[in-house]
Order: structure tokens, then C-alpha cells, then sequence
């Protein structure tokens, strides 16, 4: 998050930063866990996980540094630390502060930025309110046996109670309305989602239900969720808030706001299907646990989770409406799954859940389940497999087309081409056979076998041009003769010589006739011949595309008369240029790699072209320099 350009003064943020106690700010933000140790006070960094602590607070110089790493391992002030921790930008880290020591925040009136924001600050704070009437009704001697009872039941204890704000809404009909409108008025209990009315007459929204505060990722209350305390009611199970000018429910998830910093600790993120499955965790120590609010999942809730971690592990029941759950879920995430995301799948055994599990096994066979949870490509194939089977051709068929359905959707990069990869191992099918199958399901996905040149032709891009060997006002050689050519006529096919390094520069790659060193390509005269290619680097990062587009154009070129080493280091020294060192560095051995096996197959090709039609004009490889611009 980029600060905004002169928003504020220096001399009024160098006052901000004069007036905050960073020491008690961070001590109140972790809940009290820093420690003195001589002149300063030290805790385990709240941004990464660790065993020995090294994240230290300066009281002197007011500055925090974690000497594991974050923040580059140099000091930093208190504003990054409420932009990092409570995942704001610049402008909301300020007001904060400024709420904290009493100063006006120097953006001007909220009020004219936003013409909601009073509105709104009246319902989070009716909601706020309510949070703690429905936690006080069950410590009342009038109200609570029933709640209390409800909760023993489950497990839920009142350490646990209290770390969710578990709470309780009689049975009456306008107890909260009774309670609250004093304070805030009918009006505001109505934005709220508290109250609504039939007939006129306006009444309690939440009745005799064991209540959750749903809070947006800052903490505030923002909806609740209720839970019915008598399974013998015919009410619904559970009743959510409707939506409001504070809470969107595809938006939001429960204990979001605990959870996220848990999960840039622990590197995962738990999304279990509801309240009492997050509280069960929370209650043996799995913090780093959300739920969708009773409804399927969806991406604005992705985007939330993405936000905060790079492996979401799904954890759904085992039975059949548990698992229809899981494939939608995973068809909703599948656009957003970029390289890097680790998406993973657990599902319970059937007629269990978190807490039986957790109560039945304990918590280390526990956390041994969930570090068994499927990755993506596996629940794929498991799920497919177990719908159509797969020990027959028309069982591998439709498990083939419903693997195409899966990657069509998918981001073009790593993730997507090895799970065509997997998937075509899987089903014991050639790539190209499912590159085919997805290309006539979905025309438009755009989508290259992850060895985009292994058992299957090059694109058509890159297919060498065929030049009839018969010249103009020449009467075409009969059949008989053509095996023998004569000193005009080109050879039939070229010879496969013995392969040499083919990162050395010391032989050809097989197929590649002529001098004894192909062409070692000027790398100006390669980024010249690459302009579109590298533009679209310049604009999308993609390395690999890149290096897709910039190989085949180049074999196209020179009709494979071409080093690979050479090639490859070009295209690696491109990226580097463009990306950056550490990103050459790491793509350096799979574009190698893939240079080599992109020229061999298209020299192949070629041969056999030859072998079995007519000879190009000119012979690729007669020449060091043929089609690539290095004899002019």
C-alpha cells in the first residue's frame, strides 16, 4: 500500500508520532504480550511465525524492528505497524492514531468524504451496543439457564463464550428494541438489522437464539448471526442480519477479524462451513479458523481469505451435500487461483464435525487430519473418478470432460499447466488429447500442456514453411530418380548427427545439419526481433509466456538452425532486465530446459517433414547466420 502523495505535513505526522506510546500501542494491539528485556521489550513478531522472539519495541526511539526479517529488518514506526496489523491504508492508519491521542485527523470532515459516514458510525455503534446487551443476557439471573444450558451442551465453554462475544437473545419480542431505542432510536435499530416490522408493528429480528457478532476485519460489529436454542422450534436453524449500509453478507466471514493475523503466522487459513465449527477450533487452540455466514462461499469472501494467505484449506462434512459444497466452492475459486495459491480440501467423515472429532481423537490426531487435506488436483481427480469411475474408455472420457471443465477455468501460468499435467496422468491420457478436449468444450480458454513440445506438435505458429524443390520452367524429376540427387537438387532429409552439448555451444542439436555451431543470436538483434514479445513482458510480468513466445518465434526464424544455450541465455538475460535478478535466477534452469526440448522437437519435426514431403529452399542449418539476420 503506497502512502498518498502529500495527504499530510510532515510536521504534523512527526506531532502524531511525538504523541503515540508505540509501546503501549503494540502491547494493546497484542493483547499484552510484550516483555521487558533491558532498555526495550521483545514477543514473538506478530508478522511471521517463529519460536525464539525478534520482534523488538524501542521505547527510546519509538520505533519496532523484527530481526527475523519483516519490514526489510530495519525500524519502523507506528503508522506502518497499524498499516500492517490491522491491514489499512496509509489515510485510515493516521485516523486511527489520531482517534488514539486526540487529535482531528488532517484529511478533512469524514462527513464530506462521505456522506453515509455518520450514518454509518450510528449503526456501528447501536450494533456495538447490542454486541454487549446480548453477552450481559447471559449472565442474567432471569435469561441465562437456557443459553448456558444450550452452550454446555455443545462444549462451548464460558472461557470460549467470552474470547467469540457468544451471546443470547431471549425469547421475548422487543426486549432489544425496549433496551436500545432510548439510546439510539427505532430508526437506527432498523439500519441496524436489529428490528423489523409486519404490520406496522416492529419487533425483535433475534429471538430465543444463541448469538455470534459477525465483525468486519477492524474488529467492529457489523451483523449477527443466530442460532436457534430450541431444536424442537420450527424456526429456522439460523438467521443471519440482512444486509445494511455496514454488512454485506457474500463479503464477510466469521472471525475474520481474529483469524487473519493467525494465518500470516501459520501460512494457512481454515474455512470451516459454520459458527459452532470455528468456536470448536478456537477452543483448542486452531485460531486461524473462518466460516462463510451460512451461505455457499463466495469470491468476495476468497478475495478476503486470498488476502491474508496463500494455502486456504476447505473443510466440509463427508456426506454427499458436504461434498457438493466443496466441488461448487472450489468451480467459484478456480479464476482467482493464481501461481502461488495453494488451494486444499478436507472432508470430515460423515456425522462428524470439528468438535466430535476434536473431542473424540484429540488435538495432535487432529492436526494430523488436517495436514492430510487434498491438494486441488487431487480432489479433482477423486471426485471425478468417484462419479463416473475409471476402468472403462467411456469412465476415463467423462472424467477427461469434466477435468476440462475444471482447467478451462483457470488463470493461465504454472498452476493451471500442471494441472493438465496431473490430469492427464491421472486419466492416462496424452496432454494434447486433453488440450483438445478443452479447446472443443471452451473455444475460447487459451490453454499449453505444461512441456508445451513433449509428445505433440509445436503450435502452427512455428510449423517451417514447405518450398517445392521444382524450379520455375523445370519438368518436375520422375519418382524413379528422386533418390538420387543431383548437383542442383537438395538432399531429400538431412542426416541425424550424434547430439552434442547442447548447452555448451560444442555441437548441434539432433537434426541440425551444417556448420558445427549453430547460430548464437546478438542480443540486441534479439530483443529487436522480439519487440511484441518483450512489450508484453514489460506489461504483464509473465516470464513464462514470454519465453514461450520468444523460443518459438525465434525456431520459426531460423528454421531451428539455432544454439539453445545461446537462446536461452537471451531470453534469461531479457527477464532479468525486465523483472528483475531473483526472477531469471529462479525460471534460469526451466528455460533451459524448455528451450531444449522446444528445438529438438522442432528439428524433429522437420526431419520428418522432410522425410516424407519435399525439401525447403534453403536447407535451416546450411548456415550459421540463415533466417537470423546475422549475415547482413
Amino acid at each position: 500500500m503506497a502512502a498518498p502523495k502529500k495527504l499530510v505535513s510532515d510536521a504534523f505526522i512527526g506531532e502524531l508520532l511525538d504523541r503515540v506510546d508505540i509501546v503501549r500501542l503494540i502491547d494493546d494491539r497484542l493483547g499484552g504480550k510484550l516483555k521487558k528485556t533491558g532498555a526495550n521489550y521483545k514477543c514473538n513478531c506478530p508478522f511471521h511465525e517463529e519460536e525464539t522472539p525478534s520482534f523488538v519495541v524501542s521505547e527510546t526511539k519509538q520505533v519496532f524492528t523484527c530481526f527475523g526479517g519483516c519490514f526489510g529488518g530495519k525500524g519502523s514506526n507506528a503508522i506502518n505497524f497499524i498499516r500492517e496489523y490491522d491491514q489499512v491504508d496509509f489515510t485510515e492508519a493516521v485516523t486511527i492514531l489520531c482517534e488514539r491521542v486526540g487529535m482531528d485527523p488532517p484529511f478533512g470532515k469524514e462527513e464530506n468524504l462521505d456522506p453515509m459516514a455518520q450514518k454509518k458510525k450510528d449503526v456501528l455503534a447501536c450494533l456495538a451496543d447490542a454486541k454487549d446487551l446480548y453477552a450481559g443476557f447471559l449472565k442474567d439471573a432471569k435469561y441465562k439457564d437456557p443459553a448456558i444450558d444450550y452452550l454446555k451442551n455443545r462444549g462451548i465453554t464460558g472461557q470460549t463464550a467470552k474470547q467469540f462475544s457468544i451471546g443470547f437473545a431471549p425469547a421475548e419480542w422487543a426486549i432489544a428494541m425496549k433496551r436500545l431505542s432510548k439510546k439510539h432510536g427505532r430508526e437506527t435499530l432498523k439500519a441496524a438489522g436489529l428490528i423489523v416490522e409486519k404490520n406496522g408493528k416492529p419487533f425483535d429480528l433475534f429471538r430465543d437464539r444463541i448469538m455470534f457478532p459477525i465483525s468486519d476485519r477492524k474488529g467492529r460489529v457489523v451483523a449477527f448471526g443466530g442460532r436457534r436454542r430450541d431444536d424442537n422450534s420450527d424456526t429456522p436453524k439460523y438467521i443471519n442480519s440482512p444486509e445494511t449500509i455496514v454488512f454485506q453478507k457474500s463479503k464477510e466471514l466469521y472471525n475474520f477479524d481474529k483469524a487473519q493475523n493467525a494465518a500470516r503466522k501459520t501460512g494457512k487459513l481454515y474455512i470451516v462451513e459454520g459458527y459452532t465449527d470455528v468456536t470448536s477450533h478456537g477452543q483448542f487452540g486452531i485460531e486461524d479458523t473462518v466460516a462463510p455466514l451460512g451461505t455457499a462461499f463466495t469470491e468476495g469472501q476468497l478475495e478476503k481469505v486470498l488476502s491474508v494467505t496463500s494455502e486456504p484449506i476447505m473443510c466440509f462434512d463427508g456426506d454427499k451435500a458436504g461434498r457438493e459444497a466443496g466441488w461448487k466452492s472450489m468451480m467459484m475459486s478456480l479464476p482467482h487461483l493464481n501461481d502461488g495459491v495453494r488451494m486444499k480440501f478436507l472432508f470430515y467423515p460423515e456425522g462428524q464435525d470439528p468438535d466430535t472429532l476434536l473431542r473424540s481423537e484429540g488435538v495432535d490426531a487432529y492436526m494430523g487430519r488436517l495436514a492430510q487435506a487434498m491438494p486441488l488436483s487431487q480432489f479433482v481427480i477423486t471426485e471425478l473418478t468417484n462419479r463416473y469411475g475409471s476402468d472403462t474408455p467411456e469412465s476415463k472420457a467423462a472424467v477427461a470432460h469434466g477435468a476440462a471443465d475444471v482447467i478451462s477455468k483457470m488463470p493461465h501460468g504454472v498452476y493451471r499447466e500442471v494441472m493438465l499435467t496431473a490430469t492427464a496422468q491421472a486419466v492416462g491420457l496424452p496432454e494434447q488429447r486433453l488440450v483438445d478436449a478443452i479447446a472443443h468444450q471452451h473455444p475460447n480458454a487459451k490453454v499449453t500442456p505444461a512441456h508445451p513440445t513433449k509428445g505433440r506438435p509445436l503450435p502452427n505458429s512455428v510449423t517451417p514453411p514447405v518450398a517445392s524443390t521444382v524450379q520455375p520452367q523445370q519438368k518436375p524429376v520422375p519418382k524413379a530418380e528422386a533418390s538420387a540427387p543431383g548437383p542442383t537438387q537438395q538432399p531429400a532429409r538431412r542426416p541425424s548427427p550424434a547430439p552434442g552439448n547442447h548447452f555448451t555451444g560444442g555441437g548441434l542439436l539432433p537434426g541440425m545439419t551444417g556448420a558445427a555451431t549453430a547460430a548464437a543470436p546478438r542480443f540486441a538483434q534479439f530483443q529487436k526481433r522480439n519487440e511484441q514479445a518483450l512489450a508484453d513482458l514489460q506489461s504483464s510480468g509473465d516470464v513464462e509466456n514470454f519465453t514461450r513466445q520468444a523460443v518459438i518465434g525465434e525456431l520459426k526464424q531460423s528454421q531451428g538452425a539455432i544454439n539453445a544455450r545461446y537462446l536461452a541465455d537471451n531470453v534469461t538475460k531479457t527477464i532479468e532486465d525486465v523483472v528483475g535478478k531473483d526472477s531469471a535466477s529462479e525460471m534460469a534452469p526451466k528455460i533451459r530446459n524448455y528451450t531444449l526440448t522446444a528445438t529438438e522437437q522442432y528439428n524433429k519435426r522437420l526431419a520428418e517433414h522432410l522425410k516424407h514431403g519435399s525439401s525447403p529452399a534453403a536447407t535451416p542449418g546450411a548456415s550459421p547466420s540463415t533466417g537470423m539476420g546475422m549475415g547482413r
